[in-house]
């Protein structure tokens, strides 16, 4: 009788607590600033070859850590003295950097220069090519590895006022890019976005209904939406065409992992698992930090953990991707026929060790939301929280919190909310 008593308060606490996004466990990559560390640097380009993880800095040049951030060393030999590096890509397993001095290729040793007396915006490089903003001038494409470059866009010589691209992103044969463009010195900026399904050979413009006197300082890619960051707002269209329309408000940059869309805030983080319909905020633990590049290592469904690193005004922090990003399945069901009401299910197996399957049907689509907490009715992990469409589903939980750690044996509850719907269920894990 005191058990069954003790559980009754947990669960009417859950049935009443209204629904939340897991809080965010940013961690700085490094402590106080000196010499090789980064805490009191303003970090504006990450990337990976696999193995390695790169940091571009605003003043001092390139860092790079072998060990998922826990030590940076600096890698500048060749580099100009306070190099201002806008942007990374890799091609080949080779690392080349934009900066305001021009491109540079890293041989494992030492900066080798590609070009000269240009400020390099974005930079984006697939096995066959490279594409560049360069400086004013617009679009250059490389064949031959950034020893030789051909305009791309525009195919005639660029405004009076200029042309530049700051952030290039591609898919294969698509090209997207953002940026800016103004007709004379004199004349009003306007933001551009442009994009290539042919390899960068023709181009088409996709910016109508971005505001003017804006520019676009990151872009972004799911399968269905592309996103800009122009003004104070996060735009989003589809990807062939369509309108902008503004998602939420936001500065960039911008990063994506499936349907799931990162955007920075100012000293901020908004997290959309649904390709920009809802916005949640995931800033909790970043301080004041001004987010400045986003960078996701892992593969999603691999061995490795996935890990979002934010480049920031405060050197390099990160968060495992655990908990911000749900792993769900969706499936018909047995029957072929829609349910035709809502029903969360036991979980199974229960006991379990290490991990268990939640089923639950929905009669209608619902923005559903899915959440695990300890016996005590603290939250321990988020595993869903998207529009779902009506069917049957399951998710799987891996015993982890919404910080990739393992949890203790013990009693846990499960809660559903879609719409007016709530259930409450207790599961064990036993190790």
């Amino acid at each position: 009788m005191m058990r069954a008593c003790f559980f009754v308060p947990i669960f009417a606490a859950l049935l009443a607590l209204p629904n939340r996004q897991a809080g965010a466990q940013w961690v700085q990559t490094n402590g106080p600033y000196a010499p090789g560390t980064l805490s009191q640097v303003t970090v504006t380009a990450l990337t990976t070859d696999s193995s390695r993880i790169f940091a571009g800095t605003e003043q001092h040049g390139v860092f790079l850590s072998t060990n998922k951030g826990l030590i940076w060393e600096s890698v500048n030999s060749g580099l100009p003295q306070a190099v201002y590096i806008t942007s990374f890509a890799v091609k080949n397993d080779t690392l080349l950097a934009g900066t305001r001095q021009g491109l540079y290729l890293y041989d494992g040793t030492e900066w080798i220069q590609l070009v000269n007396n240009y400020y390099i915006g974005g930079l984006s490089a697939t096995d066959s090519d490279i594409f560049a903003g360069f400086g004013g001038e617009g679009l250059a494409r490389s064949t031959d590895s950034g020893k030789a470059w051909r305009r791309s866009y525009p195919s005639l010589l660029p405004p009076l006022g200029g042309i530049g691209f700051f952030s290039i992103v591609q898919r294969p044969n698509h090209i997207y890019a953002g940026g800016l463009f103004r007709q004379t010195d004199n004349s009003p900026i306007y933001p551009i976005v442009v994009h290539s399904s042919d390899n960068g050979t023709s181009w088409g413009r996709r910016d109508f209904g971005l505001p003017i006197g804006s520019y676009v300082k990151a872009v972004a890619l799911t399968e269905q939406k592309l996103f800009a960051a122009a003004g104070d707002s996060i735009y989003r269209c589809d990807v062939d065409a369509g309108p902008w329309v503004i998602s939420t408000k936001g500065t960039g940059p911008l990063a994506t992992l499936g349907k799931s869309v990162f955007a920075g805030a100012g000293s901020g983080l908004l997290i959309s698992l649904d390709e920009g319909t809802n916005w949640t905020d995931a800033s909790q633990g970043l301080g004041d930090a001004i987010i400045k590049t986003f960078l996701v290592t892992g593969q999603t469904g691999g061995s490795e953990e996935q890990v979002l690193f934010a480049g920031t005004t405060s050197g390099v922090w990160k968060r495992p991707v655990a908990g911000m990003i749900p792993t769900t399945t969706s499936m018909e069901g047995s029957t072929g026929q829609l349910p035709t009401t809502h029903i969360l299910e036991q979980n199974y197996p229960n006991p379990f060790n290490p991990e268990t399957r939640i089923k639950f049907s929905l009669a209608t689509m619902h923005a559903t939301h899915l959440d695990i907490f300890n016996i005590l009715g603290q939250h321990v992990r988020l595993l869903v929280s998207e529009q779902l469409p009506a069917g049957q589903h399951e998710l799987v939980w891996d015993g982890r919190d919404n910080n990739g750690r393992h949890v203790a044996s013990g009693v846990y509850l499960y809660r559903i909310m879609a719409g007016s719907f709530l259930s409450v269920k207790r599961m064990m894990l036993v190790k």
